[in-house]
């Protein structure tokens, strides 16, 4: 398949693609829009400012100006047309300077602006000298006939600048008319290709949603003239490629597909259901009847059980089935419970046309017209005639089997009585021979006990469950059981053993293990753990086999603090009784060494329990 490049993408792209081309236009519009602003401000800025100023200096130089001044006193001699020159020479100066003090002064316009000054100035030297002539009394003709001044230079300078100014006035119209003509231009062309696009955008929506949308329809049409009539052919929805509308038409197309799939499935399954009505007919006891409960419709089933015909029940009353030994009772209830439109169920004894019975399970419900108005009764009924005579069967095995229920819950009541009188026995039994192997050494049997009911304290607090923790209690007397195979001589020697002896005594381990290894027996199992476990330590340098820490199993731990913190407290044939200072001290010298650590703090911890208990069986 092809990359999809869906409706929206391209949508999206013919967007972009338009607001390119339209912010282009903008961006054009606006470039030339600026240079006219550009033009226009360049001539109201610069150019009125300089046309403002030089018509100044032509009314300071000209009529009514310093030359027509500096003429009226050449021929009248009255100081205060020398005034009136001073005056105007004055602002020439001032506007001279303002207007060199602009921007963009161009040389041309220096020069001239030069000129007009030198003839200004020309003008004030002579008023000086003319000034002196008058007061020496020469006439006007010898006054006039010494001073000639040219000042068409500086006219021309005015002129040159005045048509410079025009000439400025007409590229900057220029300028502007041809940016506003480039504009109009630009106008055009944006509504030529506004209609351009319009166009492109006409045929794009035509091929890629309206000519798509056709053919789906077409396609679905054909579809739905398929459902009306199999002789119509499923015309499928050509539309290639991969966008919505591509999608789309493979989906309808599929689904087309299944659709037509399961209105086949549904014409077999009417032909199915039809069967199935024509089975109902044969096989199910069904019926109706009008309000009055006169027969309206019966099933062949109905026909077959009952022995009457069709044309005999139809128009009849249901009463022509009703057998004398069914109580008016169930009849009156069955009927008030319908008239109120609600469904009865029960087991009803009806009759044959031969005289005979057969039992039923009736469902009775309201039966309503098209427009929801209770017209009749519709009855489903259920041959149970055998299922009945079965249950009376039932009903006398039950009989039996309460009988012999009885039986074994008292044999059962015995068996467990005489179980938990095996199990008390096999505990003292475990006891006994713990106690056993204690007495060997000349051991007191509240020694079996203390241990038993130390190691069941270490395990709960240790997190070992009730069930487990009891079972150890049970096991722990027999840690010594091996002793039995020690002779008594070194079982009961008063003074130290030799390196034999204390070889041979250390064989109780093994020897107790072997003795209950072979039992399948959870509490004989443990006990054969303890035997094996409880002289190995934490740090490996026990026996029989030298385990290390957590190689050593929990009950064995156990074990070993119980023992030893009961064997170090109590007078053997080969020592005294420590007291509990010289114990506890031991016991933390030996923490991680001889002992598991936690056990020693779970024994610190609680303490008072581990002494009452020493406390309650003294010997």
């Amino acid at each position: 398949m092809g990359k999809k490049f869906t409706i929206r993408k391209k949508l999206y792209l013919l967007a972009t693609v338009f607001a390119l081309v339209f912010i282009s236009l903008q961006i054009i519009t606006f470039l030339y829009s600026k240079n006219i602003k550009k033009n226009w401000n360049k001539f109201d800025n610069v150019v009125e400012t300089k046309m403002s100023l030089l018509s100044k200096i032509k009314d300071d130089f000209g009529y009514g100006g310093a030359i027509h001044s500096y003429k009226n006193y050449l021929v009248r001699g009255e100081n205060k047309y020398l005034v009136t020159f001073n005056k105007k020479y004055k602002q020439f100066i001032k506007h001279k300077n303002e207007y060199l003090n602009l921007k963009d002064i161009s040389l041309f316009e220096i020069n001239n602006l030069k000129v007009i000054a030198s003839a200004f100035y020309e003008y004030k030297v002579n008023s000086a000298q003319i000034k002196e002539l008058l007061y020496s009394n020469k006439g006007v003709k010898y006054i006039d006939s010494i001073v000639k001044i040219d000042d068409s230079f500086a006219l021309r300078a005015m002129k040159n600048l005045n048509l410079y100014y025009t000439n400025i006035r007409h590229n900057t119209t220029k300028q502007i008319q041809n940016s506003i003509e480039n504009m109009y231009k630009i106008s055009l062309f944006v509504i030529f290709l506004i209609i351009i696009l319009i166009g492109i955008i006409s045929i794009y929506f035509e091929k890629t949603i309206a000519q798509p949308l056709i053919q789906i329809e077409e396609g679905l049409i054909s579809f739905f003239k398929f459902l009306s009539n199999k002789k119509n052919k499923i015309e499928p929805i050509l539309i290639k490629g991969n966008d919505e509308f591509g999608l789309m038409a493979k989906s309808i197309n599929k689904n087309i597909i299944l659709a037509t799939n399961l209105h086949n499935n549904i014409r077999v399954k009417n032909n199915e259901l039809n069967s199935l009505i024509c089975s109902y007919g044969k096989n199910i006891i069904a019926s109706k009847s009008d309000l009055n409960g006169i027969i309206t419709y019966v099933s062949q089933a109905f026909e077959d059980i009952s022995g009457y015909a069709q044309e005999e029940l139809i128009g009849a009353s249901h009463n022509i089935v009703r057998h004398p030994d069914t109580a008016n009772s169930v009849f009156e209830k069955l009927w008030t419970t319908i008239k109120n439109e609600q469904v009865w169920e029960g087991e009803l004894k009806n009759r044959k046309k031969n005289g005979e019975y057969y039992l039923v399970r009736a469902t009775v419900a309201p039966l309503y017209d098209e427009n929801d108005k209770h017209v009749g009764y519709s009855s489903i009924r259920e041959d149970i005639t055998d299922s009945k005579e079965v249950e009376v069967l039932n009903e006398q095995l039950d009989v039996y089997k309460k009988h012999l229920e009885t039986k074994v819950k008292k044999s059962t009541t015995q068996i467990q009585e005489l179980l938990v009188e095996i199990e008390d026995t096999q505990k003292e039994v475990v006891f006994t021979m713990g106690a056993i192997g204690e007495r060997r050494s000349e051991e007191t049997g509240n020694h079996v006990k203390r241990v038993a009911e130390y190691s069941k304290l270490f395990a709960l607090y240790y997190g070992i469950d009730e069930k487990n923790a009891e079972l150890l209690k049970q096991a722990s007397p027999m840690h010594d059981i091996g002793k039995v195979g020690i002779s008594d001589a070194i079982l009961n020697k008063k003074g130290k053993l030799t390196k034999e002896e204390h070889v041979s005594m250390q064989e109780h381990s093994v020897l107790g293990f072997n003795m209950l290894k072979s039992s399948n027996r959870p509490l004989l199992k443990i006990a054969a753990i303890v035997a094996n476990e409880h002289h190995e330590k934490y740090d490996g340098s026990g026996y029989p086999q030298g385990l290390r820490g957590e190689e050593i199993h929990i009950y064995g731990r156990i074990t070993a603090v119980a023992d030893v913190f009961d064997a170090l407290g109590s007078n053997r044939c080969y020592k005294k009784a420590w007291d509990d200072e010289k114990i506890f001290k031991m016991f933390k010298e030996e923490r991680a060494k001889h002992f598991d650590p936690k056990l020693v703090d779970i024994f610190f911890e609680n303490l008072d329990e581990f002494l009452a208990i020493r406390n309650k069986f003294s010997d």
